[in-house]
């Protein structure tokens, strides 16, 4: 060993530096390479093993792709797993993006050509460099599986397609074979490309894309395509706006026939299929006035699904807000068509437009609102409709104020939130002293929401001046009565100073209109508090009650000895359907009591039972005057002739009492016989001081048959009763007028100068005349009517001021009546008009009668 060392000191003291020097650097490359060597083996060893074990390194694999000549060894040896085992690939796919260098794209393709042809693609569109390496490795490796897997590893992506046509120009034989594959995104990536290709067969291929299978496909197509044949390019359009289920290709459609047909879009939804209808109508754009119009045709029409995209078009574009704050009741026809096409909107629940509620003061919009509301819509916007309605001083001076008040209140109580149900309750309150307002407020009152309004209806029981009790029953009667009976009861229990009459009777009868058999006592011993002549509608509460019950309980008061009870209980038992107490009431026509006598009376006039009998007759004569006044009533409604005579000799009978002879008046009026009307103007006829009393009886018969019967002796009369008769007309008012007047239009030749003499006596002549003045046509039509009938000088006067009446069918009926002045007959008329004091009528006869001769009117 030491001979050895000796040596090695001798040579190297003997070999010159540079000798020693190259060779010590010798040997530290082959130590290094050694080193290399080994480290390299040991890491394929290394990487062999985890992969064999099925286990990852990410230190590995960082080490593996930083020398890839390691990795084509182990691409050798274990083959592709290789890639996928160390993520060879994602790391120089995330290098080749970063970097943008060519190696890194070679290096890709040639390791994972699969896994990272797309980036190499996408940086190849915008980097020369990069693309020629993607040019060069598909012509050395010419497949169209090459492509294919370019398009397929795209995925749908975005990219420049006319850039990836010039990349591609070697391909496009194989892109228009590709063009039909059955995966989509293949036939994505062909069509993107080919689209920039201006060649006949690829031209072909792209019209076959507008009806892929695939929407993305179609959307591109409608997007991009060329237009190179318009005509075939707006079909095709219209045909994807129109049929295509996808939302997103017909909008694309839409939108490329508004940049490139701008003058072409014409709708016409009732033309299309339900379907179709609504494809085109969720196309519309808000700033297009023709789309507008399409959508408000759409509304209109039966197909809900249609309205509704209609309906949320026109909401969005603000049509419908339009539509619903510049109504106007002044144009009926317009806000009617308004009204129509805002409920098909709420019928589609589309109403947001109603917001609006909350803000405006308009009468129009308010109750244009209300008849909406009624039909659907936010229940909570009844509370700012009433609000609005109800916070008006006098909700029915005229009739818009009161239809909207109506409304306001019929929508709280049947579609109003608790809080519109208090307004309603407030409202009641405030108005309690307004017959009119509470007569149409307590019939809407929801019953099951009967606690709301308890306290305010109790309030309105008790109230000695409430004077709403009709519409308060109502109410009442539909409310369970466990709710108020306590009340009520205690009403009628209570001592009678401690509640008005008023108030008892209010009691009583909402205690009937419950129909409970566990207060028939109670009710009967009450009757006495019911006024006579109400008797007959309480008693159909009994009706309804225990039958055999009452007819005990009534055999046993009618034998005691409570006048007051038995007259009460007899005004009510032929209503309430017991009639086994007949001879008991006939017996007691000559009760001590005049009450029941009355009673009496009237229970066997209400039963059909009164004849005229010697003690019904009598009573016309009764010692007390009421119950004569009474029986002379309800002798007129019984209109047999011994009645009617006895009532006359009563009523000219001078020792008579005036009220007894007043109600034999009555008696007379309400009678349906035509002899009441002769023994009326009999008495007419003379000197008698209860004339003015006759007069005012004579004008309650305005039936056809009395005014006809009056009519006949107005004719036949002299001139002073006449005059009294006429009268009698003037006195019955619109009523008499408008029997009168239905009376001349029958045409009845024997009457007709007579009836046409009685309006002109009561002034209804003059009343036409200002009417010829109205605003309305109709009105004036109406008018000229009736004035060319009645024919009088007065009313031929009122007709020749109407000759100039811009409506045509008034002048119309103004020609027919002045032809009647060119004969013999109308002479007398027409000297008379021409001879007027009045200048203007002068002249207007003279113009009528010189263009009637001329032919020129109308």
């Amino acid at each position: 060993m030491s001979n050895m060392m000796d040596l090695i000191t001798v040579l190297l003291k003997t070999l010159p530096l540079y000798v020693l020097v190259s060779s010590g650097t010798l040997l530290v490359l082959l130590f290094v390479l050694l080193v290399i060597l080994v480290k390299r083996n040991r890491l394929i060893r290394k990487a062999v093993k985890r992969m064999e074990a099925g286990e990852t390194d990410a230190g590995i694999s960082a080490r593996l792709l930083a020398r890839p000549g390691l990795v084509e060894a182990l691409l050798r040896r274990k083959g592709d797993d290789v890639i996928s085992h160390f993520g060879v690939a994602d790391h120089l796919i995330r290098r080749l993006e970063s970097r943008k260098r060519t190696e890194d794209a070679k290096r890709l393709l040639k390791l994972a050509p699969e896994a990272g042809i797309f980036t190499v693609f996408k940086l190849a569109l915008y980097k020369q460099s990069i693309a020629r390496i993607l040019q060069t490795w598909l012509k050395d490796n010419h497949e169209i599986n090459l492509i294919r897997k370019i398009a397929l590893s795209t995925g749908g992506w975005d990219f420049n397609g006319e850039k990836a046509w010039t990349l591609l120009s070697d391909c496009l034989e194989e892109l228009r074979e590709l063009s039909g594959d059955p995966d989509w995104p293949v036939r994505y990536f062909t069509l993107r490309v080919l689209l920039f290709d201006k060649d006949p067969k690829s031209l072909r291929l792209m019209k076959e894309s507008f009806t892929d299978s695939h929407p993305l496909l179609r959307r591109t197509a409608a997007e991009k395509t060329g237009e190179e044949n318009l005509d075939e390019l707006f079909g095709a359009l219209m045909t994807m706006v129109l049929d295509d289920p996808v939302p997103e290709v017909r909008q694309s459609a839409r939108k490329r026939i508004d940049s490139t047909f701008p003058d072409r879009w014409k709708l016409n939804p009732s033309g299309m299929d339900a379907l179709q209808a609504i494809h085109v109508l969720e196309l519309l754009k808000t700033d297009s006035k023709e789309d507008e119009n399409a959508a408000i045709t759409a509304l209109k029409g039966s197909a809900v699904e249609a309205r509704l995209v209609a309906a949320r078009f026109l909401e969005k574009s603000g049509a419908l807000e339009r539509l619903f704050l510049e109504a106007n009741r002044g144009d009926r026809e317009d806000w009617e068509r308004r009204r129509t096409l805002l409920v098909k909107a709420v019928q589609v629940d589309v109403t947001g437009f109603l917001e609006i509620l909350k803000t405006t003061v308009s009468v129009d919009v308010l109750l244009l609102g209300a008849k909406i509301l009624s039909e659907g819509g936010n229940p909570a916007l009844i509370s700012s409709l009433a609000e609005k309605a109800f916070g008006r001083s006098d909700p029915i001076r005229d009739a818009d104020e009161e239809e909207l008040y109506r409304s306001a209140v019929s929508l709280a109580c049947i579609r109003g939130d608790e809080k519109a149900r208090k307004l309603v309750r407030d409202e009641l309150r405030k108005r309690r002293k307004d017959p009119d307002v509470l007569g149409f407020v307590l019939p809407l009152l929801p019953p099951g929401e009967a606690p709301v309004f308890r306290d305010v209806l109790l309030e309105f029981l008790k109230d000695d001046d409430f004077n709403a009790d009709e519409a308060f029953l109502e109410i009442m009667a539909q409310i369970s009565p466990s709710m108020f009976l306590g009340p009520v009861l205690d009403i009628l229990e209570d001592d009678r100073s401690l509640h008005s009459h008023s108030v008892r009777l209010r009691a009583l009868k909402c205690l009937g209109a419950w129909h409970l058999d566990y207060t028939l006592q109670t009710i009967l011993e009450n009757l006495p508090i019911l006024p006579m002549e109400q008797a007959g509608d309480f008693a159909l509460n009994l009706r309804k009650m225990n039958s055999k019950a009452l007819e005990q309980r009534a055999g046993f008061i009618l034998s005691s000895p409570d006048a007051g009870i038995r007259a009460a209980l007899i005004a009510v038992l032929p209503a309430a359907g017991i009639s086994s107490f007949i001879k008991e009431i006939r017996e007691g026509l000559n009760d001590a009591d005049p009450n029941v006598r009355i009673a009496c009376l009237r229970a066997l006039f209400d039963s059909g039972e009164l004849k005229a009998s010697a003690p019904a007759l009598a009573l016309l004569r009764d010692p007390v005057e009421q119950v004569r006044m009474e029986a002379a009533r309800i002798a007129g409604r019984k209109s047999t002739d011994k009645f009617l005579e006895t009532l006359e000799t009563v009523l000219n009978d001078s020792n008579e009492s005036a009220s007894v002879r007043t109600a034999s008046m009555e008696g007379l009026a309400v009678s349906d016989n035509t002899a009441s009307v002769a023994a009326m103007v009999r008495f007419l006829d003379g000197e008698e001081p209860l004339r003015k009393e006759m007069i005012n009886a004579m004008a309650k018969k305005t039936d056809r048959k009395s005014i006809a019967a009056l009519v006949e002796h107005f004719k036949d009369s002299e001139a002073v009763l006449r005059d009294r008769i006429a009268e009698v007309f003037t006195v019955m008012g619109e009523a008499g007028e408008e029997a009168l007047v239905s009376l001349l239009r029958e045409d009845i030749a024997s009457l007709k100068p007579f009836l046409a003499d009685i309006l002109t006596r009561t002034g209804f002549v003059e009343i036409l005349i200002r009417k010829l003045s109205h605003r309305k046509p109709q009105i004036r039509r109406d008018a000229a009517e009736l004035l060319t009938q009645i024919a009088t000088d007065s009313a031929y006067r009122g007709i020749v001021l109407a000759a100039r009446d811009p409506d045509r069918e008034v002048r119309v009926k103004v020609t027919k009546a002045l032809e009647s002045l060119a004969t013999p007959a109308g002479e007398g008329i027409l000297k008379s008009l021409q001879d007027d004091p009045d200048r203007k009528v002068r002249r207007y006869t003279h113009w009528a009668m010189e263009r009637l001769k001329a032919g020129k009117l109308p």
